[in-house]
């Protein structure tokens, strides 16, 4: 039996504007970050995708009808999960030269991938 491949042309460009959407409009939120008391809606799969920790948070979490709220505090200033969180969303993030050092130790806190 034959198999025939059916493929979408702009499959990864079209979930990345969907993501970019998501994170626009904070429609479908199914997490809420809380850092410095600072409220944060987000995605679980999109945090996941780009993040072993928040998949292993994730992950750990039982399925039911309510929105989780994570709290942050391992010396992750709001700056910076702004900053992470605009990075797992649009896969870029542009900072002060200033802010280059706490956003790499978020990140590398959060295990987040994928930047240089």
């Amino acid at each position: 039996m034959e198999h025939i491949r059916i493929q979408a042309i702009s499959h990864f460009d079209n979930m990345r504007g969907m993501f970019e959407e998501f994170y626009n409009s904070k429609t479908m939120v199914d997490v809420v970050l809380v850092v410095e008391g600072k409220h944060y809606p987000a995605h679980r799969l999109v945090l996941s995708i780009g993040s072993d920790y928040f998949r292993r948070v994730f992950t750990d979490l039982q399925d039911d009808d309510t929105t989780p709220t994570i709290i942050i505090t391992d010396d992750i200033s709001c700056k910076d999960i702004e900053s992470v969180i605009e990075f797992l969303y649009r896969g870029q993030v542009i900072l002060q030269q200033e802010h280059v050092a706490s956003f790499r130790r978020a990140a590398d806190k959060l295990g987040i991938k994928g930047f240089h």
